[in-house]
């Protein structure tokens, strides 16, 4: 096992891969605590474009893209990681 976890942590690809993943998971987690995302509420601007308010502008129901992009990755990670 430490043969495993040597090579793992010599080989640049796979320790980016690794950081790329933790920064994932620490934002998917961390925003929407901080930002109070709400994928489901919908705003008064349908099919707006990006702006303070929304960093990705809104669908064209009125949700917040980035918002729902947030929620959705923690969807997929949490599939990937707990039902495979």
């Amino acid at each position: 096992m430490k043969d495993v976890i040597k090579r793992f942590c010599t080989h640049r690809l796979a320790m980016a891969g690794l950081c790329v993943l933790l920064v994932e998971l620490v934002l998917l987690f961390l925003l929407p605590l901080l930002m109070k995302l709400e994928p489901y509420e919908i705003y008064s601007g349908f099919g707006s474009a990006p702006s303070k308010e929304h960093i990705l502008g809104t669908d064209s129901t009125g949700r917040d893209l980035f918002a729902r992009l947030i929620y959705g990755g923690r969807t997929s990670l949490f599939v990937g990681f707990f039902l495979y």
